[in-house]
């Protein structure tokens, strides 16, 4: 992270084992990235996942805190590419949208959003 708009005035790194796709909390004291396989810390590494990262700002000054796993997600599951982001959060910092492909081919590439996913289970499958 770089201060705006005196990008010069410093440089702080968020992720402790890379990261990308940045998403930025509406509580304003987090940071949501995509953290992608690690080969660091064990043999088999860790899979990629959806990380937070806590930190305070005062002034110039900027602080990390707690950095936290999510949840698992393999990029070969979600619709990435470097110009569309493939997550969101929602307003309540609690909940996330992942675009997964549709179809087989590149051409087939849709979304299919399912609001009120479990009102909707209970109607198509009731007790």
């Amino acid at each position: 992270m770089v201060p705006f708009p005196n990008v010069e005035g410093g440089q702080w790194q968020v992720s402790t084992d890379g990261g990308m796709a940045p998403v930025w909390a509406h509580n304003s004291r987090e940071l949501f990235y995509y953290q992608p396989a690690s080969q660091v810390g064990s043999p088999a590494g860790s899979p990629p996942r959806l990380m937070s990262a806590e930190f305070t700002t005062s002034g110039s000054t900027f602080q990390r805190g707690r950095v936290t796993p999510l949840f698992a997600a393999p990029l070969r599951n979600y619709a990435y590419n470097a110009r569309h982001p493939f997550y969101d959060v929602g307003p309540d910092d609690e909940r996330f949208m992942l675009a997964r492909p549709v179809g087989s081919g590149a051409d087939e590439l849709g979304f299919v959003l399912v609001q009120n996913f479990f009102e909707e289970l209970k109607r198509l499958v009731p007790k």
